[in-house]
């Protein structure tokens, strides 16, 4: 702990890091349901907020080159992934490294599934709360209807993201007034692709088994297999 009043970063090699992936495992593992409930809504909200953010500052920005206004976006966007660190709160992608301590015995498989059951529903309860919000809010009206385009064309388009773009696009093209689609010059028919059917099967569904295969398989099982396998 400092003691000067500094702020200090911790600078762990590779097999430091996976120890400590893996005793933060257990720790998260261990935690009682409510509080990682709510500490995963906020994150399912921190993560909205960033897409909103993201949302605003694409809205309009068609006379930028293309690769500018996608890393203006993505940029903005890492807001989110900043509120969640600094928070303390809980995302499924984050939480599919407990693998490492149910590889070490150290987490059982119903302890591992119950978390990132219970993460899973958060993040989504906590992304689309934060997108009901902000269509209440009128917030898509912004920019004479801009932000509402962008989220549209964004959700409808695609997003390698399984939160806010989509239910917020969903929000719009099944509740705003005809007033909103008279602004933009757009109907409902021009976003086809925008159905809650096809947002849990094309989406939804190759997101998560994504998260999973790349989260817990191609990271945490390889750095548990490299760096922890030979300690227990």
């Amino acid at each position: 702990m400092p003691t000067n009043g500094e702020i200090q970063l911790d600078a762990l090699l590779p097999p430091d890091m996976a120890a400590k992936a893996e005793s933060t495992g257990v720790r998260k593992a261990n935690m009682n349901w409510l509080s990682v409930f709510t500490l995963v809504v906020m994150a399912g909200a921190f993560i909205a907020i960033g897409a909103i953010f993201s949302t605003t500052v694409s809205a309009g920005a068609a006379d930028l080159p293309f690769g500018v206004s996608r890393l203006l976006a993505g940029l903005v966007f890492s807001l989110g992934l900043i509120l969640v660190i600094v928070g303390g709160a809980e995302l499924f992608t984050g939480n599919n490294l407990i693998i490492m301590a149910w590889a070490s015995g150290k987490v059982t498989t119903v302890q591992l599934l119950r978390n990132w059951l219970i993460v899973y529903i958060g993040n989504f309860v906590g992304s689309c709360a934060t997108a009901i919000l902000m269509f209440v809010s009128g917030h898509y009206l912004f920019g004479k209807g801009a932000v509402g385009l962008a989220a549209l064309s964004t959700a409808n388009a695609k997003t390698g993201l399984d939160m806010y773009f989509i239910p917020i696009g969903l929000f719009i093209k099944m509740g705003a007034a005809q007033n909103f689609w008279e602004t933009i010059k757009k109907t409902p028919d021009d976003f086809p692709f925008l159905a809650w059917d096809r947002f849990f099967v094309n989406n939804l569904l190759p997101v998560t088994i994504g998260n999973i295969i790349g989260g817990a398989l191609l990271v945490g099982v390889v750095y548990w297999f490299v760096y922890l396998r030979k300690n227990k």
